[in-house]
């Protein structure tokens, strides 16, 4: 479901939209109001500066927080995809990727080593896009903060995380799957680059 943003505080309500009818008789196109549109060269020069002023006022802007979005949590984009600060175990926030095309969560292995013990998993076969995944490796318990959610996993799936690094442009640490974000009413403000997430039981949970 789509719905406006709120206006930022430099934003400015829309002129009315008015209609050219071509009439000659219609005041709103006739002489009576050309005469009233033609302007003095002093009236021009503001216009050029209004003009000037709005035109600057479309370049990038800093991140707005409205206050109906005051507890929704800043993230990055890089070009489609969304990466939000999450806290594994006792470290410093690093970045995981919200994606619901994976299956489960999962975790670097460098990061998951930082917080835990891992260890080898022939069990697990892992397919990506260019294909098989290699060295798939397990981490013990590893609980997982992100926005105003703190979630327990048991044995994660973790495996080097440098090629989806590389592809987006900045380190990737881990990932946040369906099995976690199906529980979620999620809501995005691309404009300002925040989310907000609402748990949502099944009704076998309630």
């Amino acid at each position: 479901m789509l719905r406006e943003l709120p206006k930022r505080p430099d934003e400015r309500e829309p002129k009315a939209v008015t209609l050219d009818t071509g009439d000659p008789d219609d005041p709103s196109t006739g002489p009576e109001e050309n005469e009233a549109t033609q302007q003095s060269p002093k009236a021009e020069g503001k216009s050029e500066v209004a003009a000037k002023s709005a035109a600057a006022t479309r370049g990038p802007k800093d991140r707005y927080v409205a206050p109906e979005m005051r507890t929704y949590t800043p993230i990055y984009r890089f070009g489609h995809e969304l990466l939000i600060p999450t806290v594994i175990g006792n470290n410093s926030p690093k970045l995981f990727l919200i994606d619901t095309g994976s299956v489960t969560n999962l975790m670097s292995s460098e990061a998951a080593r930082s917080v835990t013990k891992v260890r080898d998993e022939s069990r697990v076969t892992l397919r990506g896009l260019s294909g098989t995944v290699k060295n798939v490796k397990s981490a013990d318990k590893v609980v997982i903060q992100f926005a105003h959610f703190k979630q327990e996993n048991d044995d994660l799936i973790s495996f080097d995380l440098t090629p989806i690094s590389r592809a987006t442009g900045t380190e990737v640490s881990g990932i946040l799957g369906f099995t976690l974000l199906h529980m979620l009413a999620i809501t995005i403000d691309y404009r300002d680059g925040l989310v907000d997430f609402e748990y949502q039981p099944s009704p076998w949970q309630r």
